[in-house]
């Protein structure tokens, strides 16, 4: 996972990190090809430009982290498995 450093954002990357880990693993268990797909994107935590979340061309997710620490668990795993799927 990549991470963009901001001015002013106070976030817990670590933990942010240890939930993605949580939900990959429930979405392999639910969704495996879904899973399968989300494994070959490079997660980047940014707010720039990304009022949510997005998967660009080059198979980088860009995941907005006040929009997505707001989450409950099931939208976040939603949210994953949404991005990859359209890519």
């Amino acid at each position: 996972m990549s991470y963009s450093k901001e001015v002013g954002l106070d976030i817990d990357l670590e933990k942010m990190s240890k939930d993605f880990d949580k939900l990959k693993s429930a979405i392999t268990v639910a969704a495996p090809f879904i899973s399968s797909l989300l494994r070959r994107v490079r997660i980047v935590i940014t707010i720039h430009g990304i009022p949510t979340a997005c998967v660009t061309e080059g198979r980088v997710m860009l995941v907005n982290p006040t929009f997505f620490n707001a989450l409950p668990y099931e939208d976040k795993a939603w949210v994953l498995g949404h991005e990859r799927d359209i890519d």
